[in-house]
């Protein structure tokens, strides 16, 4: 505790990089995913491609990435956004299809004979049913994110795996805790918010569906 009272602005400013890390990763991730999650659903044959090349990237280890890409993207925190950005993209891809997937064919149907548009009939029917699933797949990504946002620090990345790795390496058990304890905290509390998205959503394309 005396650690975190003498060196608050340190532990504060590695925050905020770890925030602004898995923030940019996600967000960047998501909105990649979300198209190609959309095309997959549209047309089937794609899928098992796409599906190959992210299992591919998601099966090559976090270290083992980080630094092939120090080559393309040199030391520093875009290297790791990158990184997570890439395996963010095998989850989100498949909640997007998968949400989108969730909506029958006889809804659309219904919305089609009510007069609604392909534009309409996207934004007022499908993607609010397909949402629960989406937010859940962005729950995980943030929640997995932090984790590994962590690992950036081996390549200069900053956040509050330079706090850990730090503390590890001198011994000082001290900024390992804080570290640990602050990363679990800004999972936690992203989740929590996602988690009352998600019900949200849930609530409303329960509410949608019985009343189509």
């Amino acid at each position: 505790m005396d650690y975190l009272i003498n060196h608050f602005d340190d532990v504060l400013e590695m925050t905020v990089e770890h925030l602004e890390i898995v923030l940019i990763s996600v967000l960047v991730a998501f909105i990649i995913s979300f198209p190609i999650g959309l095309l997959i659903n549209r047309y089937k044959k794609i899928s098992p491609f796409v599906n190959a090349v992210c299992n591919a990237i998601f099966s090559i280890p976090s270290l083992a990435l980080l630094v092939l890409l120090i080559p393309l993207t040199g030391l520093g925190m875009t290297t790791a956004i990158v990184a997570l950005i890439l395996y963010n993209l095998y989850l989100l891809i498949k909640n997007v299809a998968e949400g989108f997937d969730e909506v029958s064919p006889a809804i659309k149907e219904i919305g089609r004979g009510m007069g609604m548009g392909n534009v309409q009939l996207f934004f007022s029917v499908e993607t609010p049913l397909a949402m629960p699933l989406i937010l859940s797949g962005l729950k995980l990504a943030v929640i997995s994110t932090t984790a590994m946002a962590t690992l950036g620090s081996v390549v200069g990345a900053g956040g509050l795996g330079t706090l850990i790795f730090t503390g590890l390496i001198t011994r000082h058990w001290n900024k390992v805790i804080i570290g640990t304890v602050a990363t679990t905290l800004i999972a936690s509390m992203v989740s929590v918010v996602l988690q009352i998205m998600e019900n949200y959503a849930l609530k409303n394309a329960t509410g949608n569906r019985k009343r189509k």
